[in-house]
């Protein structure tokens, strides 16, 4: 968001700025997506080190850079407050489970009077459970890292469209909560704007239920839809050019 600052990514931590004002405006997705940042494109690359494997996954527990979008994220959690809208209306967070770059972003209002059950389901310690938003989620991440150059854009293709029309919708939601509270039905416009993020996450839910599974028989056992897949040249030129340690007993 800051790229005059031209700063060393090799330099020492306190060379770095522990705040920076964007140059630009930025939106929700803008965070959204630097969440989801691997490297890509650069030379800390997290799809192209040996340990990322022949699919390019950046998801690798055991890859030797540690990315924004981390295998092991619990969450992600983008505050938009809007600081002129009646109370009710402008606490907004957009909320995904797991690693940005397999998750979706719902929202949720600090006005709400209930949240879907499905975020007080599932866990780690017990087995897999459609009725967990956590679950489902992890599910997708996991999946996705048998083929990662497959997968990706399976997952985008389901994500990104229906995101771009949730913010839409969202922000109408906000100013149809706003002009109620104007006609003074506060407690109507907390309702209306609990109804509305609960159906939201509900729907996406659904969806990444439907994802998981279809990526699933999509990817199985490294297959895209049961045909093997080409590994990649920069792989196998990786492997080839690095050498062989013993095993270690």
């Amino acid at each position: 968001m800051c790229p005059s600052l031209e700063l060393d990514p090799y330099g020492d931590a306190d060379e770095y700025p522990l705040f920076v004002v964007p140059e630009h405006k930025i939106s929700v997705q803008d965070v959204f997506d630097m969440c989801s940042d691997y490297y890509a494109g650069t030379e800390f690359d997290c799809s192209r080190t040996l340990e990322s494997g022949p699919f390019g996954n950046p998801l690798s527990i055991r890859n030797v850079y540690r990315p924004i979008n981390m295998f092991r994220c619990t969450y992600v959690q983008i505050a938009n407050i809007k600081g002129w809208l009646p109370e009710e209306a402008r606490c907004l967070v957009w909320f995904g489970l797991g690693a940005s770059d397999s998750t979706y972003l719902t929202p949720m209002f600090a006005s709400a009077t209930e949240i879907p059950e499905i975020y007080g389901e599932g866990k780690r310690l017990e087995p897999y459970t459609n009725d967990s938003a956590w679950w489902t989620c992890s599910h997708v991440q996991q999946v996705s890292t048998i083929n990662y150059i497959a997968a990706k854009p399976y997952i985008d293709a389901v994500r990104d469209p229906k995101m771009e029309s949730v913010y839409k919708q969202t922000e109408r939601a906000q100013r149809m909560a706003a002009s109620m509270c104007v006609l003074g039905m506060n407690e109507e416009a907390r309702d209306y704007l609990t109804n509305f993020a609960y159906y939201a996450a509900e729907d996406w839910h659904e969806q990444w239920i439907n994802l998981g599974n279809n990526l699933e028989s999509t990817l199985m056992l490294g297959n895209v839809d049961m045909r093997g897949p080409k590994v990649s040249d920069w792989w196998k030129n990786l492997v080839k050019t690095t050498p062989l340690k013993p095993l270690e007993n």
